[in-house]
């Protein structure tokens, strides 16, 4: 040991810290004496004292070359706990089986360093299973209760870290508000998962762990922003997630489907603020990057997302043509709730080609998966799709009775655009079989239109 280097480095980092020699020969059980001795690398201190000295300030690997037992052990847990973390999603049972091995080891509870990091793969454990749930459409009970545990696992861990503030550099806390913002979407709660992307976005540390989380913050928070229809603000968390893509000191971290995904969501929020040349610019953008990385998901919606866009300027041979495109990949797609989207938007191209028939059966299918997912904003829009294959046929009966099932799941969730654009086509089919619903619903349309626009202004 070169004690002179170590010495001046201890009193270097004890006067950084303001600490006096008297405070660490209390804490060490030494004279002051002792410590001036050491601080100027006298030989004749034992090195033991050296090591005690710097083990004060965290410092005995790097200048004793002695790594302290307690800190051993901690190592070899969070490798442990690493290797767990990159494997969970293969197998959630078997490798929360081999977390709680390891808790009864050392009790992660007892230890305030690692209790975070325990607390927080319980959490995607139990989200991957109740993940698992959802994707097969199936038992969404089952998966509402797994979901709640996740939910429960990853606000302790935020708590935990918030009593460790040594752990901030993780980026756990931010990556917990992140997954929490995820199980708040898939429950069609877009103001809770709006909050909690934002908490992530605030507490996220620039120059620490898991770098890409802050990147799929910004997104999510986008994605949020368009369902609640509030398109310039999200065209605005686009612009800044686009400008951290752009800066990022490691571009490996960043994944090439958030780059897709930011695509397909900037195209969708500029066609509905009706600047479409610009939107489908972008959609093409996305396109290129899904078509090099043979990701069939997001060419499946970013091509249908183009036909959308075709439609809306009254080109609908290229609609038609990149809406089937999009359907000749069907298989290839391997999330079947990104499907309703393309089968919307083909049905309800169909009916403006006055195809009904077709549109019909595509219509149900839209219908039904929206549904067996239970994601309540693409059921709205495919029920009020229905709605408009029935008015447009002068069926206003039935009309009524699938829009009013469209308008019921729109106030709900609080979808103050889609109930607008409901009660639009009720008033069309209550001016053709009832005057007096007629001025009811005109009055419901005025007030959404009204509530519209003070929400917008705020």
């Amino acid at each position: 040991m070169d004690k002179k280097r170590v010495g001046v480095k201890l009193k270097a980092e004890r006067t950084r810290r303001g600490i006096l020699q008297k405070e660490i020969a209390d804490q060490l059980k030494v004279g002051t004496t002792t410590i001036s001795n050491l601080e100027r690398g006298f030989e004749g201190v034992a090195k033991e004292k050296y090591i005690l000295y710097a083990q004060e300030f965290g410092l005995a690997e790097e200048l004793c070359g002695v790594i302290p037992e307690e800190e051993l052990r901690e190592r070899h847990y969070l490798r442990k706990l690493a290797n767990i973390d990159d494997l969970l999603a293969t197998n959630p049972e078997k490798w929360e089986q081999e977390l709680e091995m390891l808790n009864k080891e050392l009790d992660f509870e007892s230890e305030t360093k690692l209790a975070p990091f325990y607390h927080f793969l319980k959490g995607k454990i139990y989200r991957e299973k109740g993940r698992k749930i959802t994707n097969r459409g199936t038992s969404n009970h089952s998966s509402n209760k797994i979901l709640i545990k996740s939910e429960d696992y990853f606000l302790h861990a935020i708590d935990q870290v918030n009593r460790e503030h040594c752990l901030s550099h993780t980026n756990i806390k931010s990556t917990s508000y992140n997954y929490l913002s995820v199980i708040a979407h898939n429950r069609n709660d877009y103001a809770s998962a709006l909050f909690y992307a934002k908490k992530g976005i605030e507490h996220f540390v620039e120059e620490g762990e898991r770098q890409y989380t802050k990147y799929n913050l910004l997104l999510n928070k986008a994605i949020y922003l368009e369902n609640l229809n509030q398109n310039e603000k999200a065209r605005l968390a686009i612009k800044d997630l686009n400008d951290a893509i752009n800066n990022a000191n490691d571009p490996h971290s960043v994944r090439t489907s958030v780059i897709a995904q930011m695509y397909l969501i900037y195209s969708t929020v500029l066609h509905k603020l009706n600047l479409t040349e610009e939107a489908l610019q972008n959609a093409f953008k996305g396109i290129e990057i899904a078509l090099i990385n043979n990701d069939y998901n997001k060419l499946f919606t970013l091509w249908s997302c183009a036909g959308m866009i075709y439609s809306s300027l009254g080109k609908l041979d290229k609609a038609e043509e990149y809406l089937y495109k999009a359907l000749h990949i069907n298989e290839m797609v391997t999330k079947e709730y990104l499907r309703p989207y393309n089968y919307r938007l083909l049905g309800s191209l169909l009916v403006q080609q006055k195809k009904f028939e077709d549109a019909k059966g595509i219509l149900d299918k839209s219908i039904e998966i929206s549904k067996k997912y239970s994601d309540e904003l693409s059921h709205t829009e495919s029920l009020s799709a229905l709605g408009r294959w029935y008015v447009e046929q002068s069926l206003f009966t039935e009309a009524i009775e699938t829009l009013n099932k469209a308008r019921d799941l729109a106030k709900k969730h609080h979808f103050l655009h889609l109930e607008k654009e409901i009660l639009t086509s009720l008033c069309e089919c209550y001016e053709q079989t009832n005057p007096e619903e007629l001025k009811n619903h005109s009055l419901a349309l005025y007030f959404i239109i009204k509530q519209g626009r003070i929400s917008n202004a705020t």
